[in-house]
This record gives structure tokens, sequence and C-alpha cells, in this order.
């Protein structure tokens, strides 16, 4: 499957949740980052705790070395939030049904990596943090974020053009989650 192809098929559902994160505003406050996170860390776990039973296993290892939500804990960590892990525990996880749809799923949580480095730059700046203290998150897999991409990009090229249907079905699945947790979420305690 052309990867192109995934991301033209999504890009509304992309616009739509990034209108859910105001980060880059350039009077974002720390109360308002938090939040975001919370709302993030929702999503991410969810779909983290849900995946470690459905991952198809030809891609239990690259889903296994793309886990992100300890990266949240460490960014509530460090700036002194407490988090709620029952704070997503009743999210309703979209239904995939097929190897293809995970995939597709997970496409929506490895392409977050490329504009979390943007993300990452712009809080840094505007609250003044030490990079990678506060927005670990954000910063994804660090100096490592493009070759994973690459890596991930290339198994989604290999996907058959037949079950192309399903994987764009996953990943505008997740991205209507994602959404719901960015606009509506759920915050834990601080």
């Amino acid at each position: 499957m052309d990867p192109l192809r995934l991301r033209e098929a999504t890009a509304d559902l992309h616009a739509q949740t990034e209108e859910g994160v105001p980060l880059m505003k350039p009077d974002l406050t720390l109360t308002e980052y938090v939040s975001v996170l919370q709302r993030f860390y929702r999503a991410v776990a969810a779909w983290e705790t849900w995946a470690e039973t459905h991952v198809p296993e030809q891609w239990r290892a690259m889903f296994e070395q793309r886990r992100r939500s300890r990266l949240l804990l460490e960014d509530f960590h460090s700036l002194g939030v407490t988090s709620d892990e029952a704070a997503w525990s009743e999210l309703p996880f979209p239904v995939l049904e097929s190897d293809a749809s995970f995939l597709g799923a997970m496409y929506v949580v490895e392409g977050s990596t490329l504009g979390g480095q943007y993300i990452a730059r712009h809080v840094e700046e505007v609250l003044q943090f030490t990079p990678g203290v506060g927005d670990a998150y954000f910063r994804g897999y660090g100096d490592r974020t493009g070759e994973m991409w690459k890596e991930f990009r290339a198994v989604v090229a290999g996907i058959d053009d037949r079950d192309s249907g399903e994987v764009i079905d996953g990943a505008r699945k997740m991205f209507g989650m994602f959404a719901h947790c960015l606009k509506e979420g759920q915050t834990v305690g601080a």
C-alpha cells in the first residue's frame, strides 16, 4: 500500500484531531499543556492496553519498541502532576477487525511522533522547558524518530493493496478516538 494514499485518505480526520490540540499557541500556559498531556495519556494508554492483547504476532516487536505511555508518565512526574491511570479505563476502543486495520491504528500513533518534534521545540521555547524534561512524550524517539518512522512506513508499504481499505478504516477509527479524547478528554488529577 502506498503510505501517501493512507495519508490522503485520513487528512480530514488528521486536521480535525489537530484542532483539539492548542499546543502551538504562542501564549500556551502550563495549565493548558498539562490538560493536553492528560488527554493524550487517556488515548495512548487505552491504545497500548488494548493493543497488548490484539497486536498481530508479526508486529509485536515493532509495537513493543514503540510504546510511549511511559513517556507521558515521565512528563507528569517532571511537572509534579499525579496521574490517575483509571481515567482511561472506561474509554470505548474502536473495533479493529483485522491485522491491516491494526496497522492503520498504529499509523496514527506513529505519525504523531513526527509532529511531536515540532511541538516539543515550541513547548520548550514557550514554557522554558529543558529539552526532554516535561515534553518527553513529544520528543518521541529522540534522534531515532525519523529512522523509526521510515521503518514503519516500509511496513505499511508492504501491505497488499487489496488490504488498503482495512488499513484506512483502522486509521480513521483511531483518529476518531484521538479526536474524541483530545476534545472531550477526561483529565487526571493534578
